[in-house]
């Protein structure tokens, strides 16, 4: 009672309108966004399981955001895959990153004055640090998911430009039973008035 199907996911070419990023500027490398990826996991018919995701930390390191996402999807062979994953949103390393990168940028490079490109960089750097914070459980929790989805459907974590703007194609099975049989038909119905639970348990 199952027809394999094909999805096919157009991906808009240019970052700013929201479904590919550059991982490291001017190193061209590129990678699908979280609303990207959320649209191919509602494609590939991707379910999310309540009951297994959330916190997987205790909470006790302000600076520190473990998640934990799972999530079940029917595989082409009829079967029940279930796939978990966590992310750890760390801050330190997130600050150490920034202190890394922000002074390599060309518009920090581009002010002559030691002093001025100092203060610039430190400015920067808090700034960034203050959204970090303010959104560190959903940038964990968006990451554990992100994973769970490329690990379903073998989705790398970074391609080229050439790569990354091609359209994706999901397979997946549908469900297609025979409405002719009375049985299938009463099921159906007592699901859409819900009454299942009376007719089956």
């Amino acid at each position: 009672m199952h027809t394999p199907m094909a999805s096919v996911i157009q991906v808009d070419p240019v970052p700013a309108n929201g479904d590919i990023y550059e991982i490291v500027a001017g190193q061209g490398k590129f990678a699908y966004t979280k609303a990207l990826l959320d649209r191919i996991a509602a494609a590939a018919g991707i379910s999310w399981l309540p009951e297994v995701c959330g916190r997987a930390d205790a909470g006790t390191d302000p600076e520190v955001v473990r998640f934990r996402m799972g999530a079940k999807r029917k595989e082409l062979d009829g079967q029940w895959r279930v796939v978990v994953r966590e992310y750890e949103f760390d801050l330190r390393a997130r600050q150490k990153e920034l202190e890394d990168t922000v002074p390599k940028r060309k518009w920090i490079t581009d002010i002559a004055d030691v002093a001025k490109r100092q203060k610039a960089i430190t400015e920067t750097i808090d700034k960034d640090m203050v959204q970090l914070r303010k959104h560190k459980v959903g940038r964990a929790e968006s990451g554990a998911a992100n994973r769970v989805v490329r690990v379903f459907l073998g989705i790398k974590s970074g391609y080229t430009k050439e790569q990354v703007i091609k359209p994706v194609v999901v397979p997946k099975l549908t469900f297609t039973p025979d409405y002719s049989d009375p049985e299938i038909r009463r099921f159906m119905l007592a699901e859409a008035t819900g009454t299942i639970s009376e007719l089956y348990g």
